[in-house]
């Protein structure tokens, strides 16, 4: 898998012994590979070189580094924004910050179909398909293509979504989006208190989006206004029952 994602697109002798200490540091997350693999490219640097300039360096290191830092035009965080900013449609990178409210791992592809049509851009199996794999081409999610089923999931690197929530004009506007698109799927606490027992397994699937979700807005919150709706507050309600009682 690591000769297959970096060799062809790096110059000079391909090197297996530094490719696997690279993705090794890498945690051999396929999304972070795609996007090192495209820095060292757009940087013409051989694998040797760019192991010398960034020893030991961690994914939370690079999730430290500001758009205000001395490093930041040549790291892979800028590399990852160039196509958020300028190669994506408003639209594409709307969904791409929607998402990045949920917990980044395993996603369900159906929880981007939005069930009452709330959210315009995901109103239909096919508009989110095209928005997906917009999003795939740039490497900036990971789809799961493999046998076609109903529980599809998708990922994105951690540093995708900060730059995507960061990069993001109007928070408000996706994290109500993010909101709908969760209410739609999570099992809401009802008066009879027995959903959980009977829709046990939806809320286990979507628990750490809504948590996720939760997060993200104390953090958004903490530097910017950003205001909580009922159904955020009904939605957060009934995973917080889920997760006393579960």
């Amino acid at each position: 898998m690591v000769k297959k994602r970096l060799e062809g697109r790096i110059p000079g002798a391909f090197n297996d012994s530094l490719a696997l200490n690279l993705a090794k540091r890498l945690a051999f997350f396929p999304l972070y590979m795609d996007q090192v693999s495209s820095f060292i490219e757009s940087t013409k640097m051989a694998l040797d070189q760019f192991d010398q300039i960034c020893p030991g360096i961690s994914d939370d290191e690079l999730q430290c580094l500001s758009p205000d830092s001395l490093w930041h035009s040549s790291s892979v965080a800028q590399a990852i924004e160039a196509p958020i900013v300028m190669k994506l449609d408003r639209e594409t990178r709307r969904v791409l910050a929607t998402i990045s409210f949920f917990d980044p791992d395993q996603i369900p592809e159906k929880l981007l179909i939005s069930a009452t049509g709330e959210v315009p851009v995901l109103s239909t199996a096919f508009r989110s398909k095209q928005v997906l794999l917009s999003l795939a081409r740039y490497s900036l999610i990971y789809l799961d293509v493999g046998e076609i089923r109903q529980d599809r999931c998708i990922s994105l690197h951690r540093l995708v979504r900060d730059a995507a929530l960061r990069l993001e004009p109007n928070p408000q506007a996706i994290f109500d989006d993010a909101v709908k698109l969760l209410r739609d799927r999570f099992p809401l606490h009802g008066l009879a208190r027995d959903h959980m027992v009977e829709q046990w397994d939806e809320c286990e699937t979507f628990q750490p989006h809504v948590l996720a979700l939760h997060r993200q807005y104390q953090e958004i919150k903490a530097k910017e206004c950003l205001q909580a709706s009922f159904d955020f507050i009904e939605l957060v309600y009934s995973c917080a029952w889920y997760v006393l009682t579960g």
